[in-house]
């Protein structure tokens, strides 16, 4: 993928021991955790980047111009963020291959646009509906 973001299983070890330990498997939730990934990944687009305590992307010039949004010119990017997984992490991101050049890092020349990082999701937010979902497999 152009970006992605990941969330191992392993890190919620802390989280999960109990589940575990009952003999529950991480596993059988990572479709449903790349799910809240693809979900924190669009909300990263609609709030243009103001997601977990950061601020707003630069807008670029087109969405001052056209009074739309940065990164959704054609809808393209922001539109196309799919989930993967398999049974030890799970995977959310874009096959689009000019998402990257908004990255941090883009190693490919001269940076011709701001970083405006799409993948910057608001973990905190995430970990917390990961482990109400592991919080809710426990219960059952």
């Amino acid at each position: 993928m152009a970006g992605t973001v990941e969330f191992e299983a392993s890190e919620l070890a802390k989280v999960t021991e109990g589940f575990l330990k009952q003999g529950g498997n991480l596993g059988d939730l990572t479709p449903n955790v790349a799910e809240i990934l693809v979900d924190k990944l669009e909300e990263v687009f609609e709030r243009e980047g103001a997601v977990g305590g950061r601020t707003q992307w630069q807008p670029s010039q087109r969405a001052e111009e056209q009074s739309g949004q940065t990164l959704q010119d054609t809808g393209n990017l922001a539109g196309s963020m799919e989930g993967e997984w398999d049974s030890e992490s799970a995977f959310a991101g874009s096959d689009v291959p000019y998402g990257k050049y908004h990255l941090p890092g883009d190693s490919e020349g001269e940076r011709k646009v701001p970083v405006r990082d799409w993948t910057a999701i608001d973990f905190d937010a995430a970990t917390d509906e990961v482990s109400e979902l592991i919080l809710n497999e426990l219960l059952q």
